[in-house]
């Protein structure tokens, strides 16, 4: 008790719907995503709570996957800790990707 927490701090993302990403449909909304950051400053633990379109699911699940960060803190004591991920989507329907999803497009 009385140590200073501090919260992890990205580090690393990488971006799993690129500006190349296209949709045969519009998809808007946000991806609920719980994961643990370990001691080590990375995911662990990863799940979708809550999704607008089970295709974007896997991408991100991928992309998440290789996500860095510097670890919380506990006073000079790195600690694992449990972190919700809201992620806003919007695709517009591009009539050139008929046939595509967000994750087909990668």
């Amino acid at each position: 008790g009385g140590q200073s927490m501090h919260a992890p701090v990205p580090f690393r993302q990488t971006d799993p719907f690129g500006p190349e990403s296209r949709s045969p449909r519009a998809i808007r909304g946000t991806i609920r995503m719980a994961a643990r950051i370990t001691a080590e400053g990375f995911l662990s633990d990863l799940r979708i709570l809550d999704s607008p379109d089970d295709a974007l699911d896997a991408p991100l699940l991928d992309a998440a996957a290789r996500w860095t960060f510097l670890p919380a803190l506990r006073g000079p004591a790195r600690v694992a800790v449990d972190a919700l991920f809201e992620i806003p989507i919007s695709f517009a329907p591009s009539p050139s990707s008929a046939g595509t999803t967000p994750a087909a497009s990668r």
